[in-house]
This record gives C-alpha cells, sequence and structure tokens, in this order.
C-alpha cells in the first residue's frame, strides 16, 4: 500500500458552478482522501518506529535478563557483558552530551552518573566473598 501509485496521480476536481452539488460533492471527497492518504502515511511511518523500538526494547530486556541471571549465578561470563554494555551506553551518553543543551545536558549527566555508578559496582564494588 505504501507504494501504490493511487496517491501520485493529480487529482481530478470538477467545476462547481458546471456541475453544481456533485462536483461539490466529488471535490470533498477527492480533498478528504487526500487528506486520509498523508494521514495514513503518518501513521505509518509511527508505526514503524513504534516496532523497531520494541524490538530493541525486548532484545535489551532480553539481554539484561540473562545478565541478571548470570550475575545472581555468579557467572563469570555476565560481568564482563554488563560492564561491556554499560560502557557503550556511557560513550553514547558522552557523544550525546556534545550536541543537547539545557535540561537534555543536565538529564543526560544524570544518566551518564547513573551508568558511571554502575561501572564502579561491578568491576570495584562487587568483591566476591568467599567464606570457608
Amino acid at each position: 500500500m505504501i507504494g501504490s501509485d493511487h496517491a501520485s496521480r493529480p487529482p481530478q476536481y470538477l467545476d462547481v458552478p458546471t456541475y453544481g452539488l456533485v462536483g461539490l460533492l466529488s471535490n470533498t471527497a477527492t480533498g478528504l482522501g487526500a487528506a486520509l492518504s498523508f494521514m495514513n502515511g503518518v501513521v505509518s511511518g509511527i508505526f514503524a518506529i513504534l516496532a523497531v523500538l520494541a524490538l530493541t526494547a525486548a532484545l535489551f530486556a532480553g539481554a539484561l535478563g540473562l545478565i541478571g541471571r548470570g550475575l545472581k549465578a555468579s557467572a563469570t561470563w555476565a560481568r564482563p557483558i554488563a560492564v561491556v554494555l554499560l560502557l557503550v551506553l556511557a560513550v553514547i551518553g558522552l557523544l550525546a552530551l556534545t550536541v543537547l543543551n539545557g535540561v537534555a545536558w543536565l538529564t543526560d549527566g544524570a544518566v551518564l552518573a547513573v551508568l558511571l555508578y554502575g561501572l564502579w559496582v561491578l568491576v570495584w564494588g562487587h568483591e566476591d566473598h568467599q567464606t570457608a
């Protein structure tokens, strides 16, 4: 439906003095069809963005779930993966600081503080205490 050529053809408007009420109704339907076609494109774009965001969130949640279970079970692979994920997010946050202004800059700074705290906990703050 996105690539259909129905929207590419110019609308055929009728002369209202010649055709009267039928021409007016036809022109209104043509204009309404063009407006609905535009709204269809906008909503399709929004749904495509939401689908990408949902997939990204599902993959991220799955990764966090696996890492969380791994940390709970003291798996050797979970902590390095969590550190790498937090480092990637921190680098993205640092790059975002270069283009953000005002409140967005402060919000990104707060997110960076949380990410750095998470890195500190994973690398230095979390010690495995073995009891005999």
